[in-house]
């Protein structure tokens, strides 16, 4: 009874919070007219006409494949390009300012080069997402070669393991074991 009633308490805090938020936002969507800042009640009143109508599933299919081809395309760039940068540190050295130079900006606020470069459709989306999503797969790439033990690299090196040997079996290995990519 008493696990019971601690879960209980663990969810009431959240769940009020987000009751009372909804509320609120009920409350002081009535001062505005729906077009400029509409209730919940009126986004869910529209989720289920669109639902109804059948365009709402198409276009989460869209945005769904714009996601999955721009993170798809961010992990094939950012976690070779980071095996690069957290293996040679002179090269991380080189090209660290351009990295953090251009990280913190917005991806939003690429959006206008992004409609000059690609045109209106897909490629923008798909690119604005590209820039959110590299720049964490990149520098958590850098960071987990980083992270590998130096006293594997140097067994590796007394053991005679050629450079590319031991880049497989020592870094990439060492950082996804336990992973689905690990086949032993």
């Amino acid at each position: 009874m008493n696990g019971f009633i601690s879960k209980l308490a663990r969810l009431a805090l959240p769940l009020t919070s987000l009751i009372a938020f909804t509320l609120l936002w009920q409350v002081t969507a009535r001062r505005y007219p729906p077009e400029q800042f509409p209730a919940p009640s009126d986004v869910v009143r529209s989720i289920v006409e669109l639902a109804d109508m059948g365009t709402l599933w198409s276009h989460m299919g869209i945005s769904l494949a714009r996601f999955g081809a721009a993170y798809l395309l961010a992990v094939l760039a950012g976690i070779p390009l980071g095996l690069f940068l957290g293996r040679f540190i002179r090269c991380h050295k080189a090209i660290d300012p351009l990295i953090q130079v251009l990280r913190p900006i917005s991806p939003i606020a690429w959006f206008p080069l992004a409609v000059l470069w690609f045109g209106i459709g897909n490629a923008p989306a798909v690119f604005i997402i590209f820039l959110a999503s590299f720049y964490p797969v990149l520098l958590a790439t850098i960071s987990a070669v980083r992270a590998v033990p130096p006293v594997y690299l140097k067994v590796a090196g007394n053991f005679g393991a050629p450079a590319g040997m031991t880049f497989l079996r020592v870094i990439v290995r060492q950082r996804f074991r336990g992973s689905w990519l690990d086949c032993t």
